[in-house]
């Protein structure tokens, strides 16, 4: 992106508080232009269409839809479009949840306007910004792989706690409210994850790794 152009930049937070903050301290910057403030994912989705912003300030935890969830859709929507998340939490879970799904940074909500601002910038440029913390989170995941089964979301694990009870698509349609055609694409997301080709293999691995609660 060419310096002489503003920064076009969206917030999206669920604290009306944050977001006044966050317009306060960066409206102080010459390169931002804030095009628009949303309470959670699905709003900032809808309206990256008429807003085209270059970079989104994305809280992570959020209801109606997550920072994680909305990050994966303007990616995939709005390729063009950056995501730098921020977060008051710095779990591998959430920080795993928003790298993968597409966020170029990944910051705290303790850094300075100073800092939120450069990681603007060089989302702008391609390159990825972490907190410190996060940085730890990053490399102790390397150092340390997550347990098998950590990437499955939660419906996900629903699915599988019926499976282990040998469960068929439509029964476990039919408990959790859904069609089987979405159980199926569950039971296969599954299957993929844990790198089995069975159910029953998958349902003796979730007893074996203790995956449900």
């Amino acid at each position: 992106m060419v310096n002489t152009s503003k920064i076009r930049t969206m917030i999206v937070d669920d604290h009306e508080m944050v977001r006044k903050g966050l317009v306060f301290v960066l409206e102080g910057y010459d390169i931002l232009d804030i095009v628009g403030t949303f309470e959670n994912g699905a709003l900032a989705h809808q309206n990256c269409v008429e807003l085209r912003p270059d970079v989104i300030l994305m809280d992570v935890v959020m209801p109606n839809m997550d920072g994680i969830e909305a990050t994966q859709r303007i990616r995939r929507d709005f390729p063009e479009t950056q995501v730098v998340a921020i977060s008051s939490f710095s779990d591998s879970s959430y920080v795993k949840g928003a790298l993968d799904a597409g966020a170029i940074a990944y910051l705290t909500k303790d850094e300075s306007g100073k800092t939120l601002v450069q990681a603007i910038r060089s989302a702008c440029e391609g390159k990825s910004t972490l907190s410190p913390s996060v940085s730890k989170v990053v490399i102790q995941s390397v150092v340390s792989p997550p347990p098998l089964g950590n990437d499955l979301t939660e419906r996900e694990l629903e699915v599988l706690e019926h499976v282990v009870k040998g469960e068929s698509n439509r029964e476990i349609a039919e408990h959790l409210g859904i069609s089987s055609s979405t159980v199926k694409n569950h039971v296969s997301q599954i299957l993929g994850k844990l790198n089995v080709a069975s159910r029953t293999h998958a349902a003796a691995l979730a007893v074996e790794h203790n995956m449900l609660h």
